[in-house]
């Protein structure tokens, strides 16, 4: 029933489900939970209208297992606006956090506390992301015509920004370490939701004003944005 299908269906009849159709993704695949009186075709029919779906989700979940954990450790690879820079660790009594080319350096009295070392580049990465957004914000919120109320960068698990009715905006902090056409297609996608709050046809038109080749680091986000963990 599902040969042609590019990822294997297990199909759970239940005869407590009146009208109800649930999919679920399962080691390998997806598990569709029908209706005991549920025909072979119906559920073949309704799978395949949420191949594309079922697909965006599978292959989400293959990025993020496939992250390699940071080990905090010299040598890292680890990004800023776009470039590459590998972690320094320097014995020293002091805490510190700094970037220069071609290390990202990192000072602290063990350098064997992996933890400690978490926490220096995890501040020293939000400190910039939220000295960098604001300036961004700054500058394309001027071209753009609206005035946002507040700018806040966070740890955001599956999202890069939002923006909520009152023109608040929130950034994902992790998206300092994307090149900076990235960082800036997701500001002005913010500051586009302050005039349409909404993924409408106007909404992209707006978008696309504002930044004409905005394709390209969208594409980039939807890539490489499971990439930019820290």
């Amino acid at each position: 029933m599902f040969s042609d299908l590019p990822f294997p269906v297990d199909v759970v009849r239940s005869s407590r489900r009146k009208k109800t159709v649930q999919i679920s993704l399962t080691e390998t695949g997806i598990q569709v939970r029908v209706p005991q009186a549920c025909e072979d075709d119906w559920i073949a029919e309704f799978v395949r209208r949420k191949v594309p779906a079922i697909k965006r989700q599978l292959e989400k979940r293959a990025n993020q297992a496939s992250r390699v954990h940071k080990q905090f450790a010299s040598g890292e690879s680890w990004r800023f606006l776009g470039d590459v820079y590998r972690l320094a660790i320097d014995a020293s009594e002091t805490h510190g956090c700094f970037l220069k080319p071609p290390a990202l350096t990192v000072t602290l009295p063990d350098p064997s506390d992996t933890e400690a070392v978490r926490a220096q580049v995890t501040e020293w990465y939000l400190s910039k992301a939220a000295e960098y957004l604001h300036l961004r914000v700054a500058a394309l919120s001027a071209e753009i015509g609206v005035t946002p109320r507040h700018i806040k960068v966070r740890d955001y698990r599956s999202r890069w920004g939002s923006c909520s009715k009152d023109g608040r905006l929130t950034f994902n902090y992790r998206l300092i370490q994307a090149p900076r056409s990235v960082v800036d297609y997701v500001v002005i996608h913010e500051l586009c939701h302050m005039i349409e709050l909404n993924h409408s046809a106007r909404f992209w038109a707006l978008v696309e004003q504002h930044m004409p080749t905005y394709h390209a680091p969208k594409g980039w986000l939807k890539q490489f944005g499971s990439q930019l963990h820290i």
